[in-house]
């Protein structure tokens, strides 16, 4: 399958595959994403480690003191500022369930402003706020909201389809870059 095709079977002009890996200890992460659109489209990383490396296609960038669910939402937050540019109909995939879930839980985390049920912040409010923003300007410019497609993490190479054997290329390259770090 040609990977312009793909973003289609979805229903969206473009996906951006989101991944991260942290090795807990010591707090190091890496997180990675890869744009596949519907047409010549490529995605800008400044060459340079720790503002984005760009190889095979894949923007990889480091983070110091996170947590994979932190990595995850920055690494989102990331991606998306490196795409701004794109204005077609996006989907962020992700195996991550948190980011993933977060359209479901955006009424509430509104309603609530944010906080928990003790009315403190929630650490990530700032980061879930600014995904919701850009969901917002994606919304206004596309009609259509910025989606979120999960994936089942580390499936069985013969059971993945075309959407999982992509995200299995980013998956690696994140975690390879991490074993360089640490």
């Amino acid at each position: 399958m040609t990977l312009s095709l793909l973003p289609a079977q979805y229903g969206y002009k473009a996906l951006l595959l989101i991944d991260g890996s942290v090795h807990p200890p010591s707090k190091m992460g890496v997180a990675g994403y890869r744009l596949i659109t519907d047409g010549y489209y490529e995605a800008y990383c400044d060459i340079g480690y720790g503002q984005g490396e760009l190889f095979y296609g894949l923007c990889i960038k480091s983070f110091q003191n996170t947590s994979s669910t932190h990595l995850e939402i920055n690494g989102a937050l990331w991606a998306l500022d490196q795409v701004t540019h794109y204005s077609g109909a996006l989907a962020i995939v992700s195996d991550c369930q948190t980011l993933c879930q977060l359209p479901l839980r955006r009424a509430r985390l509104e309603a609530g402003q944010f906080c928990n049920q003790y009315g403190q912040l929630l650490a990530l409010s700032e980061a879930y706020q600014k995904l919701f923003s850009y969901s917002d300007r994606l919304l206004e410019k596309t009609g259509q909201p910025l989606g979120f497609i999960q994936l089942k993490g580390h499936s069985k190479v013969s059971e993945r389809n075309s959407l999982q054997i992509e995200f299995a290329k980013l998956d690696q390259a994140v975690r390879k870059e991490l074993r360089l770090l640490i």
